[in-house]
């Protein structure tokens, strides 16, 4: 098939009026189910897929005329994606999934400001990002049938993005958040002129999800997942310079501390783990059904970020967050990290 998409934008407060050449996005999509019903296996199907996807950037779509530059041309971003897989059903309710991707972006939407004069910021719309992804998703998973089901999912992704503006001084980063009124321009961004992990990257990631069927409409759910860690920005000390008066940096912090990208820090991994359990039944008339749960989200969360502060301490990084505070210094925990309880009732009609 063939998808055409056209944009115009207008804002009649700040003057503002973009409008877009028409974009025509041809996809492709093959599915051959070359077994069926034979011996152990219900089902075996290939897919295959390529195909040209665009869409308008959520910053673009609330931009303001300041960061917009002379002769600015509307491009919406553009990625090519292929991908190919198979999916095996077996008789006995497993399915087991394969796939692999490839994503190929043509164009990006990315913003940034040059902030060495605080009295007079210049901004910079760009869509001349590129980037790619490639990576591979694996699933098991077994319906119900008999006391347990659920599924076990793992997913790899190499990912690498570039902005191809030259940065202005050392700390120049994108413009995270939507940046208008009143909104706050969130600084530490992306790098500039190099190609580097998206923050959201992380190598492998696994997911399982465990229904254990007791009798009389019992259930105990276990759900949990492993992630290694996304990139972590390197934190400079520059107090001394700073009170020395050697030293001035719009990317300084409120620390006194230069945060810059770095291709080799990772963040320590994660792994929450959550547990619930749950009872149904039905009223009189049989229509009618109740349930009700308790569980426990996160156990393992607080024990992860002792974990995490501990080896950061022990590397001597800076690490932060807002909240309630455990430690000293720099160190801190938020209360969003210890586990969360919860508990329902559920009534249909």
């Amino acid at each position: 098939g063939i998808r055409g998409e056209h944009y115009s934008l207008w804002n009649n407060a700040d003057e503002i009026q973009l409008t877009n050449y028409p974009v025509m996005n041809p996809r492709v999509n093959i599915i051959a189910t070359p077994l069926r019903n034979k011996g152990i296996l219900d089902a075996l199907s290939f897919n295959a897929g390529s195909g040209l996807y665009s869409s308008l950037s959520k910053n673009i779509a609330s931009i303001e005329k300041k960061f917009l530059i002379e002769k600015f041309t509307l491009i919406p971003d553009t990625v090519w994606t292929s991908s190919a897989g198979t999916n095996i059903s077996f008789t006995n309710g497993v399915i087991v999934k394969l796939e692999g991707y490839y994503k190929h972006y043509l164009s990006r939407t990315y913003m940034y400001a040059d902030k060495r004069d605080g009295e007079h910021i210049t901004y910079y719309t760009c869509t001349d990002g590129k980037g790619y992804a490639a990576g591979s998703d694996v699933m098991i998973e077994k319906k119900i049938n008999g006391w347990l089901d659920g599924y076990v999912t793992y997913s790899f992704l190499y990912a690498r993005y570039y902005n191809p503006a030259s940065p202005q001084y050392d700390s120049q980063t994108t413009i995270r958040g939507v940046p208008t009124t009143g909104a706050r321009e969130q600084a530490n961004g992306d790098p500039l002129g190099i190609w580097y992990y998206p923050e959201f990257h992380r190598f492998h990631t696994v997911n399982a999800v465990l229904n254990f069927r007791l009798p009389k409409e019992t259930v105990i759910t276990i759900s949990g997942s492993f992630a290694t860690g996304n990139p972590r920005k390197q934190y400079i000390d520059k107090s001394k310079e700073f009170f020395e008066g050697n030293y001035t940096n719009p990317g300084l912090n409120e620390n006194l501390y230069l945060v810059l990208y770095s291709d080799t820090l990772r963040n320590l991994s994660d792994w929450p783990i959550d547990i619930r359990f749950s009872k149904k039944g039905t009223f009189e008339n049989k229509k009618h059904t109740w349930e009700w749960y308790v569980g426990i989200e996160n156990i393992t969360g607080f024990f992860n970020e002792l974990y995490k502060m501990d080896k950061m301490r022990q590397e001597n990084a800076y690490y932060s967050n807002s909240g309630w505070q455990i430690g000293e210094g720099l160190l801190t925990i938020d209360m969003g990290f210890f586990p969360i309880p919860s508990i329902g009732v559920k009534m249909q009609f």
